[in-house]
């Protein structure tokens, strides 16, 4: 593609903000996944110990739950990171 003009430049600038803004979207709906998949992922080998008979080991509840509160945190702070990136690449124009 031949660049002659600054409205040239301008559209291809824009079309990298485009799919830039597409792929960091397509980040953030993955993300919504993330609690749901750590409640299962939280839930099954306590459920499994439980259902083999064997005693919950309170140490094991604590660092289930701890990782998942940690790994949920990480989430929400990444999925904030990329809304204040699209802001700002929506807010210098397109």
């Amino acid at each position: 593609m031949d660049i002659k003009t600054t409205k040239d430049v301008e559209g291809l600038i824009g079309l990298a903000n485009n799919k830039r803004i597409a792929k960091i979207n397509k980040e953030i709906s993955r993300l919504n996944y993330l609690p749901a998949m750590l409640l299962v992922f939280t839930l099954l080998p306590v459920l499994i110990v439980y259902l083999n008979n064997h005693e919950l080991s309170p140490l094991m509840l604590a660092t289930t739950f701890a990782v998942s509160i940690f790994v949920t945190g990480q989430g929400a702070m990444r999925k904030a990171d990329l809304l204040h990136e699209v802001t700002e690449i929506k807010s210098k124009g397109l």
